[in-house]
């Protein structure tokens, strides 16, 4: 697939996702006059909490749970991007899917090395969302016991 292609889809699945995060939400919020859409993007990074993979070409923010099987594929298909140097991707964790988004996240945010936990976590996930799922999600996936600061963290990136 080319690049070209590869952002077409890329973008179609962030819409997709988007479109059911805010179906999920079940609140629709107005549009931000255009100075503070201006302070809010201007902003954002210094408040959330995320992972970031690429340096190069432009930065989007990918909000993820760990429980969400169309984040994990949003990130296999962002991944040849990033590897090309054509995009960065902030990877905003959140925790509201099942129960056990919290310690997974958790796993992921109190890693020493967070993008190499990411990167195992996604491998894992790849082979645990083609099994059948128990009732708390994929099994075998990383977990942790959540901190408080940790806790914090997911709080603020979910609002």
């Amino acid at each position: 697939m080319n690049c070209n292609t590869r952002l077409t889809v890329l973008t179609g699945m962030l819409i997709g996702i988007l479109g059911i995060g805010s179906a999920l939400a079940a609140t629709e919020l107005p549009p931000l006059p255009k100075m503070a859409q201006n302070i809010y993007w201007k902003d954002i990074g210094q408040r959330l909490t995320y992972i970031q993979e690429g340096h190069k070409g432009p930065v989007i923010y990918d909000f993820f749970d760990p429980n969400c099987p169309y984040c994990h594929g949003m990130y296999d298909e962002e991944q040849p991007l990033i590897k090309a140097g054509k995009l960065s991707v902030r990877y905003v964790p959140v925790a509201y899917l099942m129960p056990s988004s919290t310690p997974e996240a958790a796993a992921i945010l109190q890693s020493p090395h967070r993008v190499q936990a990411l990167q195992h976590f996604e491998g894992l996930a790849a082979k645990n969302f083609a099994a059948p799922m128990g009732p708390q999600g994929p099994v075998g996936l990383p977990q942790a016991k959540a901190l408080p600061q940790t806790l914090h963290a997911l709080k603020v990136n979910m609002a």
